[in-house]
């Protein structure tokens, strides 16, 4: 197994070969490494890209006073790890409602390792150069991480790394989810009562009442998520991109 240390020092030493000049548009130029703890679980969580707009725009200024090496490390230079469906609480009730994991042992990140935004300072969709850049890099980096278990977080998560670990003779395993976000949940929550939701899928039901402060905001939103993550983490075969199915409330056998 390989070294924590030395795993650190050759992802670091492959962002490093992809820093990005002015000309592409993205705030900070430099890509960033996953953040993967000491006791990690073999599973890595992405995201799709970090919002560096107006919004955020403390700390998109202390990234620009950083030195390269420091950007390229951001992820938990902060309480938190700066990737914000995982520090709000989505992307945690993903992996330990529906997969049993400890967030404290889970890599996490971002799919697209660049952000950008417009001329008035708001969030911009990372360019069809950038999303192409990242998948470059993560060809890279996942050799070296060898994770057991990848969960793409959005459609742009999933097409990048179905892009970077084609021909991979990696064996993880892959679980696609959709965008964790309220905005992008409600068009499935109308179809849901989440009284309904609760008692066909107790396990989130006990999460509720065990992490409560991983639902605070959105609360209906982020339980029909939870049933969403923990009907994909059953299925074995590839369905395509990320949608929401859930077959247990139609009491139908997954495939």
């Amino acid at each position: 197994m390989r070294h924590a240390g030395t795993r650190s020092d050759e992802l670091l030493a492959v962002c490093s070969r992809h820093i990005l000049p002015p000309s592409c548009g993205a705030v900070v130029p430099e890509p960033y490494i996953p953040h993967v703890p000491q006791n990690w679980n073999g599973t890595l969580v992405l995201a799709e890209a970090q919002n560096l707009s107006n919004t955020y725009r403390s700390y998109r200024d202390a990234l620009l006073r950083w030195p390269s090496e420091a950007r390229m490390t951001r992820l938990g230079r902060r309480p938190g790890l700066d990737v914000h469906p995982w520090d709000d609480g989505w992307l945690k009730l993903a992996v330990h409602v529906a997969f049993g994991l400890g967030p404290l042992e889970t890599a996490v990140s971002n799919a697209v390792l660049w952000s950008q935004i417009d001329a008035n300072g708001a969030n911009k969709k990372p360019s069809p150069e950038l999303q192409n850049r990242s998948a470059v890099v993560w060809k890279e980096l996942l050799p070296i991480l060898q994770p057991k278990h990848v969960i793409t977080a959005g459609m742009i998560s999933y097409s990048i790394f179905g892009r970077a670990s084609t021909g991979s003779p990696a064996p993880w395993r892959h679980t696609a989810l959709v965008f964790p976000a309220a905005p992008n949940i409600s068009r499935w929550l109308k179809d849901h009562e989440a009284r309904t939701l609760l008692l066909a899928y107790p396990e989130v039901a006990q999460a509720q009442r065990e992490r409560a402060e991983w639902f605070q905001g959105n609360t209906r939103h982020k339980t029909l998520f939870a049933c969403h993550a923990v009907e994909e983490s059953t299925r074995t075969l590839p369905y395509g991109p990320p949608t929401i199915r859930l077959h247990r409330l139609m009491g139908e056998e997954q495939v």
